[in-house]
């Protein structure tokens, strides 16, 4: 079950911030636009922009969170 959720959550963790990505330019390949993306956040009055790869190391941390059990029954 524990599985499951840090599965979905690393999707869900991803692509909500995808809605709110600005920078995307058409002249860039697909892993330069990646690394040059962010997300503007509006906290106390002030815009904080971060940039978008923070939210897919998230991601792929809680994947790999959610798929280590199965790799480690395999293992053994």
């Amino acid at each position: 079950m524990r599985s499951i959720i840090l599965f979905s959550l690393s999707f869900l963790f991803s692509f909500i911030p995808a809605l709110f990505v600005s920078g995307w330019r058409e002249d860039l390949g697909f892993f330069k636009n990646i690394l040059k993306l962010s997300v503007k956040l509006s906290l106390f009055g002030s815009e904080i922009d971060l940039p978008y790869r923070f939210f897919l190391a998230v991601s792929v941390i809680l994947f790999y969170g959610g798929i280590w059990p199965y790799l480690r029954n395999k293992t053994n």
